[in-house]
């Protein structure tokens, strides 16, 4: 390969590209357009999310149903090496299909790695987050942690108005344009859907939760594609579902077990839906690896149908803290989805 040099700038360089600086000069910041400029990452034509690394993982506040029903025995079990090892495992397929961004983590916050700690809009012209406000105990801290990382890349955040309206972040959906589906009861007030609602006039499909098992909406629907939704019936509201119904085909899980072992509890990127499996933590043939087996079963079945590839990572390290493979990522644009042409074709005009 030839070298060649630049008489005006005296540098040299690979005779296949131009000379850097020329380069520059010719393409400078002020020759592009506004609307040409990236304004955060969300403005990307690839997917992007937040992940970040279990380093500092302890057991030392059960703040979910899960983990305080695990026993000190089994407890006992946990191993932060296996849990790193099984978080990079995904983190580095999910890089392959999208820019991943680390958030720093924190020796004082156990639940930092789950990065629920704020919700992307993109319906919202300007680059727009909700914070999250928690009611789960212990984790309040990292929505400042969360903000700050948003801020430095450009985002605008926004609080809940009300320090006693609860709003953590898996509980807000994105469809499609300004639609939003959403759960409220457990860990969200419905006066701060119906906040968000109102302050960034979006539509919020809302359904109510009950199940202190499945405790975030993601653990009850798990959003395929703008015009289908996974969603667990058995602890829906049949007129809300009615309601949903009129925005996007409703895929049915009808036993409320596979919900407790997290069936929605997906990153779907694209035509792929990387799911989570607690098969390596359950002794073969027991209960737990029976049913286990049935929600992958199941999985298996959904992908086939929709044509979707299925993806499964061994997560068992993460049912010591009450977690699924949906928490580990917070979403910060949707560029994996067809365009909003195609699925407004297919959704027979539904607003």
């Amino acid at each position: 390969m030839l070298i060649k040099t630049c008489k005006k700038h005296n540098i040299s360089y690979l005779s296949t590209i131009e000379c850097p600086l020329c380069r520059d000069e010719r393409k400078s910041l002020e020759d592009i357009k506004p609307e040409q400029r990236l304004r955060t990452p969300s403005d990307l034509d690839i997917p992007v999310h937040v992940v970040c690394p279990p380093i500092f993982q302890e057991i030392y506040v059960d703040n979910n149903v899960y983990m305080e029903e695990l026993d000190e025995k089994i407890k006992s079990k946990f191993s932060i090496d296996i849990l790193f090892r099984q978080w990079y495992d995904f983190v580095s397929v999910l890089s392959q299909y999208a820019l991943v961004l680390t958030l720093p983590p924190n020796p004082t916050l156990q639940d930092l790695v789950w990065t629920n700690q704020a919700v992307y809009l993109p319906h919202v012209d300007e680059p727009t987050c909700v914070i999250s406000n928690f009611k789960a105990e212990g984790r309040q801290p990292e929505s400042d942690i969360m903000e700050w990382f948003l801020q430095e890349m450009g985002y605008k955040t926004y609080r809940i108005s009300k320090p006693d309206w609860y709003f953590e972040s898996p509980d807000l959906k994105w469809l499609r344009d300004n639609i939003y589906i959403a759960g409220y009861g457990e860990r969200t007030s419905k006066e701060a859907l119906d906040w968000i609602a109102e302050k960034f006039d979006c539509n919020i499909i809302k359904l109510a939760q009950t199940d202190d098992h499945l405790y975030h909406f993601d653990c009850v629907a798990c959003v395929l594609a703008p015009d289908k939704v996974m969603v667990i019936l058995p602890v829906c509201d049949k007129k809300q579902l009615k309601t949903l119904e009129k925005y996007a085909e409703i895929i049915p899980i009808e036993d409320k077990e596979l919900g407790e072992f997290c069936i929605t509890n997906n990153v779907v990127v694209g035509y792929t839906i990387m799911a989570g499996t607690y098969i390596d933590i359950f002794e073969p043939d027991s209960e737990d690896w029976l049913i286990e087996m049935r929600k992958i079963e199941k999985l298996q079945e959904i992908s086939v149908n929709y044509g979707y590839d299925l993806l499964l990572f061994e997560i068992g390290q993460f049912l010591f803290e009450g977690a699924a493979l949906s928490c580990v990522t917070t979403c910060l644009n949707y560029a994996d989805r067809q365009s909003m042409e195609f699925w407004s074709e297919t959704t027979n005009g539904k607003k």
